[in-house]
């Protein structure tokens, strides 16, 4: 009877969503074009002459982040950009980018082979030249493309390692980004419990940083988590949390 009783709620619940998620939607206008300025004014940047070889690197960098996002042609343009400045500047932290926005851009495409060989050889320069703070986010994206490949345990010793990092430079936001993606693999696993172990960690973080589009989600899959352990007035709870947290 409980069980009915939460089913019937909770598509109600569902049909309240969809029409917020259908708000969200429409409302990523908004941030579509503050993303879109942000790309033309790095642009800009770039071409702007007589710019010392540090603001370069910086401008380049930055730009190949926002543009692997747009997954088409005009990012591999500025990549291949960021590939010739790392050459013409021998700079290891440029083609160490160039690397990792590289596998960022194609395990985004879904071209796994191809993103596990550039997040490799990111690993490795990064290793090379001492830069711990960008080998998290190597690490990070080798562990999202192993994750993708269902190789659970080689996901895990990646993100293991990027967590390890993450406590020796006290990188508080790599850090519960990375417990966020452990969570997934233990939710994907059934292993819910563990899950929750870990989405609470996380959740307590972005609540912190009020950063409501990661929290909409965390929260709607500690729902689905509740719900499988059949705790479904938590799971209830978790469910009406993500729906209010869009609606704001």
């Amino acid at each position: 009877m409980r069980l009915t009783y939460f089913v019937h709620k909770m598509i109600r619940h569902i049909k309240r969503g969809l029409a917020l998620f259908a708000f969200l939607f429409l409302s990523s206008s908004v941030q579509a074009q503050t993303f879109v300025h942000r790309i033309d004014s790095l642009r800009k940047v770039t071409m702007q002459k007589g710019l010392s070889d540090t603001l370069l690197i910086q401008a380049y960098v930055s730009l190949s982040r926002e543009m692997v996002k747009v997954k088409d042609a005009q990012s591999l343009q500025i990549l291949n950009k960021l590939k010739e400045l790392g050459q013409k500047l021998n700079s290891q932290y440029v083609l160490g980018h160039y690397n990792l926005q590289s596998a960022s851009f194609y395990y985004l495409n879904q071209n796994l082979n191809t993103a596990l060989r550039f997040a490799e050889k990111a690993i490795v320069i990064f290793k090379k030249d001492n830069n711990k703070t960008d080998l998290i986010d190597a690490y990070n994206i080798e562990g999202l493309i192993y994750q993708s490949y269902q190789t659970w345990a080689r996901s895990l010793m990646s993100y293991q390692k990027a967590l390890t990092l993450c406590k020796k430079l006290n990188d508080t936001a790599r850090y519960y980004t990375v417990t966020s993606n452990i969570a997934l693999i233990y939710q994907y696993n059934k292993d819910y419990l563990k899950a929750l172990a870990y989405y609470n960690k996380s959740e307590k973080y972005y609540s912190k940083i009020k950063n409501s589009n990661t929290l909409a989600v965390l929260t709607s899959n500690m729902a689905t988590c509740y719900k499988e352990l059949k705790k479904f007035e938590l799971a209830e709870k978790y469910y009406l949390r993500a729906i209010s947290i869009i609606q704001k």
